[in-house]
């Protein structure tokens, strides 16, 4: 995502005439956005974002079963000793 807003300014440069990035050939600053694609093509069809998202819903549903033992009463890891 940091690559994706970095872009943009840079074209937003290009295109209000500021700084270095004025004199700057449109290739170089729209090429980036080719490597964003080829990332997210690649986290995709390995599974990364898979993963991430299945590890992230795990979380939530652990914290969830934890705050509903903690409501009825029953395990309280805090108060254990």
């Amino acid at each position: 995502m940091f690559f994706v807003v970095l872009v943009c300014i840079l074209i937003g440069f290009r295109v209000m005439d500021v700084g270095p990035m004025a004199g700057w050939s449109w290739l170089w600053l729209l090429a980036p956005f080719g490597g964003i694609v080829v990332w997210w093509l690649y986290a995709d069809r390995s599974g990364l974002t898979a993963a991430k998202s299945m590890e992230r819903e795990h979380k939530r549903q652990q914290g969830r079963v934890e705050r509903n033992r903690i409501r009825l009463g029953g395990l309280d890891r805090s108060r254990r000793r």
